[in-house]
């Protein structure tokens, strides 16, 4: 049985058709190039855009002059991300009118404080006027082809004329996704691209879904020259400009999801159990969507963030040496249901140009916990990770929920803190003789390449960077601190996690737990320092 949200949609279409009649989409002509066809002869001016305000303009298209709207609704500075948006199908993005239909307020400017961007909203060409003349115009296809040549154009021209250095996001829903996904494809300018209710195969949405019912004559006698002028699915595959971060309803009659979700990676593609209408009248979903990929954006490129903002969080600090990718299986299975933060700590991955400062790898974590919006966070550290969450939860225990120790439950004073000294130095006096360091890399890749984890996760571990020097550092930062008293000072639930074969931080963990009651002590079979490489998925979580 249809959902109700396929049945809102079933009805809206056919009240549609009722007021439309044999008027509808294309009732005149089908004849009309395709979008690529177009878009050389098109001319939009857009002005410099450099502070809030309107600009009214006039394109020269083959079908004649087109009227063209451009908004900058919010303006931040040159150094944040910039969004701009496209409406969907017969709204009035600029109108103040509470009845008007309109995404571009109801997503970003009714709630333009919650994005930290740069604002700026597009009005195709038809939609300055009435539902009827809107109607009257899209009786041709080479008009309807023209509006999303124009807008492809003009999301372009924008682009062109921002002078910022933060990136570029362009997204849209309905109408404005087909225009995001038709820029990606034939322009590519953009850094992120955000579509929304839309694929590839916009001819089909005329001619096979429940929208059909708005064909009109022409188009109802020639539906293979519609989907031949407006399907553009090959040449939106053969793409590969900009991140891509789409979303569909689940329910939608019109943008069908089982027929356009084909277009996207499924890993890249958001699902919402809505139909089209139902999406648009709460586009919460829609908002929530869009600000997350804007979120992300401001995230430096050392740190790595996946799963849904709302979800509990586990923030993953990695060992010596190495860096945030470390832990890909991890993430990668449990952004499914939490949300996995894992940053690169001074010296390491893409800070490797950093000295490690063991204070400084400690405030990078707890940076993150002034972003996160959950209640529930709990720290996983493995190795040198596990001592910085330690020393975190000690700073910030109201800030965590609980913490996860792998491999680091040792105490490096005494006979291990000489021991780690000695080793210590050696790694980075060795960092520093020629080769040594090489060797150290193959040999780390050799280490990994026997660990069962794919191809795919080797190579990006070893391309964000292995570091002997940073191995030292870290090692030397540990030798003389106290961390079974700043451990004892957390309150909250404690594994302390290791391998059959650690031989020192396993009998550490068993010593630490007899003096905690808070720590549970697990011990991974076959499995030496490394536990983490064991097993994807953590499932003491």
């Amino acid at each position: 049985m249809p959902s109700h949200h396929a049945l809102v949609d079933e009805a809206t279409v056919h009240l549609g058709s009722l007021f439309v009649g044999d008027n509808g989409f294309f009732a005149r002509s089908v004849d009309s190039p395709r979008v690529d066809e177009m878009l050389p002869s098109v001319d939009v001016p857009v002005p410099s855009l450099t502070g809030e305000g309107l600009h009214e303009l006039s394109a020269d298209t083959p079908v004649g002059t087109l009227d063209v709207g451009i908004k900058v609704a919010q303006w931040i500075g040159t150094d944040h991300p910039t969004v701009v948006y496209h409406h969907g199908n017969d709204e009035r993005p600029f109108s103040s009118s509470r009845f008007t239909p309109n995404t571009f307020r109801d997503i970003l400017v009714g709630h333009a404080d919650q994005f930290e961007a740069n604002i700026i909203g597009l009005r195709a060409p038809f939609h300055g006027g009435t539902t009827r003349d809107y109607a009257r115009e899209m009786g041709d296809l080479s008009h309807f082809v023209a509006m999303l040549a124009t807008s492809v154009a003009t999301v372009d021209g924008i682009i062109d004329q921002l002078e910022v250095s933060g990136p570029v996001v362009v997204s849209g829903v309905s109408l404005g996704g087909w225009v995001t996904n038709l820029h990606r494809t034939y322009e590519g300018t953009a850094d992120v691209y955000v579509p929304m209710l839309a694929g590839a195969t916009l001819g089909k949405l005329f001619t096979r879904s429940a929208y059909r019912r708005l064909l009109g004559r022409a188009g109802r006698k020639r539906p293979q020259t519609v989907e031949q002028t407006l399907d553009f699915g090959d040449d939106y595959r053969d793409g590969d400009s900009g991140k891509l971060s789409p979303l569909l309803a689940r329910h939608d009659r019109y943008i069908e999801y089982d027929l356009q979700r084909h277009c996207y990676d499924e890993s890249e593609l958001a699902v919402i159990d809505r139909g089209h209408i139902t999406a648009m009248l709460d586009p919460t979903p829609l908002r929530d969507h869009l600000l997350d990929v804007v979120d992300l954006l401001s995230v430096p490129p050392s740190v790595d963030i996946r799963g849904p903002a709302d979800a509990p969080v586990i923030v993953f600090v990695h060992g010596a040496g190495i860096s945030r990718k470390l832990w890909l299986p991890q993430t990668a299975v449990l952004a499914d249901t939490y949300r996995t933060v894992a940053p690169d700590l001074p010296g390491h991955g893409d800070r490797r140009d950093e000295p490690f400062v063991f204070d400084e790898a400690v405030e990078t974590v707890e940076s993150l916990l002034d972003d996160v919006e959950s209640e529930c966070v709990v720290l996983v550290g493995q190795s040198l990770g596990g001592y910085v969450a330690t020393e975190v939860a000690a700073r910030r225990p109201k800030s965590v929920s609980g913490l996860v120790l792998s491999g680091s439950s040792a105490d490096y004073r005494g006979r291990l803190g000489l021991r780690t000294t000695l080793s210590s130095s050696l790694f980075r006096l060795g960092a520093r003789i020629p080769g040594v360091e090489e060797r150290f890399e193959r040999t780390m890749a050799k280490r990994l390449q026997s660990l069962p984890l794919s191809d795919a996760i080797v190579d990006e571990i070893l391309d964000t960077g292995l570091s002997l020097d940073a191995w030292g550092a870290s090692g030397l930062a540990l030798v003389g601190r106290d961390f079974p008293a700043r451990l004892s000072t957390f309150n909250g639930p404690i594994c302390l996690l290791n391998g059959e074969r650690d031989r020192i931080n396993r009998p550490a963990a068993i010593e630490r737990c007899s003096e905690l009651s808070t720590a549970t002590p697990v011990v991974v079979r076959d499995a030496g320092h490394t536990v983490q490489n064991r097993t994807s998925r953590m499932k003491f979580l």
